[in-house]
């Protein structure tokens, strides 16, 4: 299962956390909550099963981060077993703008859309995109 998009998708969403006053074990206790929440959605063959998984390994997160609405659930329960509070952290995460975020975990891409409560969004940002064999192949015969 490629995890990298995880991982990339975790480090998206903490990085704003590490420039605040939250403790460094704080932040790898919802670094390490976060993780195993969303490898369990993404993996077909747990019970917590993906909708949109695969036996291939394919498979799309979509989180919406808003401030009108609750946190999702591996979200909410990073929180809890870190201490952070979830206001500060998507405050933080809407670069202080009180932005609301929509987060598309794939196995091949993560992607954030930023936006305004009740407004169309202002853009969709690749946070991290896998690069093919025939990309990479190009890349080192350069």
């Amino acid at each position: 299962m490629p995890i990298q998009a995880i991982d990339q998708a975790i480090s998206f969403l903490t990085t704003p956390l590490s420039r605040t006053t939250v403790s460094a074990s704080a932040l790898s206790v919802l670094q390490a909550h976060l993780y195993a929440a969303l490898v369990a959605l993404a993996n077909p063959s747990s019970s917590r099963r993906s909708s949109s998984s695969s036996s291939s390994g394919h498979f799309e997160i979509r989180l919406r981060l808003a401030s009108t609405m609750p946190p999702p659930e591996c979200i909410a329960r990073a929180c809890d077993a870190s201490g952070v509070a979830w206001s500060e952290w998507l405050f933080l995460i809407g670069g202080g703008m009180g932005l609301d975020l929509d987060v598309n975990i794939r196995h091949d891409a993560v992607t954030a859309s930023f936006s305004r409560a009740g407004t169309p969004s202002l853009g969709l940002v690749t946070v991290w995109q896998q690069v093919s064999s025939r990309e990479q192949l190009l890349v080192d015969c350069k």
